[in-house]
């Protein structure tokens, strides 16, 4: 049957289905978190998934400063500076470099920006409990503790299977 993993060979070398990889599993959960968030921002604005998350952050009082609001957003450097350009264009965000640290720059969200992250937050927020209602207490709890550990593994610099488990 086409398309049926149970009944294919597997490769010796990678003897797990691919619903079982984790990476996979986590690519396309984020990819329907992804589907669900630019409709929501499509009713609403032109945001973009990354510069609601960027508002999101500094909305919520994450960071104040690039570095941690791209950390708390989960955006690779590049993507993080073309964002958040085009954020300051949209006169969303105001951004003033930092005094202490030339290399950071002091985010805050304009007049305009608050208004679309108070207009937005409340259906993110909605859509996020929904999501949670879905879980028991015991998943939420499980579910949280289990992305703190793998998140905490991927900090690790580097992957080498050679070495085990042990650091």
């Amino acid at each position: 049957m086409k398309g049926d993993t149970k009944t294919k060979a597997r490769d010796p070398a990678h003897p797990e289905p691919i619903e079982m990889l984790l990476s996979f599993q986590i690519v396309q959960l984020t990819a329907k978190l992804n589907v669900q968030a630019r409709a929501i921002l499509a009713r609403h604005s032109d945001l973009s998934v990354p510069q609601w998350r960027i508002i999101r952050v500094i909305g919520m009082g994450l960071a104040t400063t690039s570095t941690p609001i791209r950390k708390a957003a989960g955006i690779d450097k590049s993507q993080f500076s073309k964002t958040v350009n085009v954020l300051v264009e949209k006169g969303l965000v105001a951004a003033r470099s930092c005094a202490e640290d030339r290399r950071q720059s002091t985010l805050e969200l304009t007049s305009r920006g608050w208004t679309i992250y108070r207009r937005i937050g409340p259906e993110m927020s909605r859509r996020n409990e929904h999501l949670l209602a879905s879980l028991s207490a015991r998943e939420r709890a499980t579910i949280h503790g289990t992305l703190r550990a793998l998140s905490a593994a991927l900090e690790r610099t580097e992957f080498r299977p050679d070495l085990g488990n042990d650091e």
